[in-house]
C-alpha cells in the first residue's frame, strides 16, 4: 500500500504475525508488484494498519476464510 487511505473488503485469521494476533485483512493493492494476474488483490496482516482492535468492529469476516 503506498496510500495513506485504504479500504477493505473484510477479514480472516490465519498465521500469527508480529501484531501479535492472526487476524488479516483482503484488500486490492495500489499497485501490482508482483503476480499481475493477481491484480494487486491480498491480505495485509493487522500490524500493518491503524487500528486500536482485530478485528476492525463492523467488518465482515471473509466467507472463505
Amino acid at each position: 500500500m503506498t496510500k495513506t487511505t485504504s479500504w477493505f473488503v473484510c477479514w480472516k485469521l490465519g498465521s500469527p504475525h508480529s501484531g501479535k494476533n492472526s487476524v488479516w485483512y483482503y484488500t486490492k493493492g495500489d499497485e501490482v508488484v508482483n503476480n499481475p494476474g493477481q491484480q494487486a488483490w491480498g491480505y495485509m496482516p493487522a500490524s500493518a494498519l491503524g487500528t486500536t482492535k482485530a478485528p476492525f468492529p463492523g467488518l465482515r469476516k471473509c466467507s472463505w476464510g
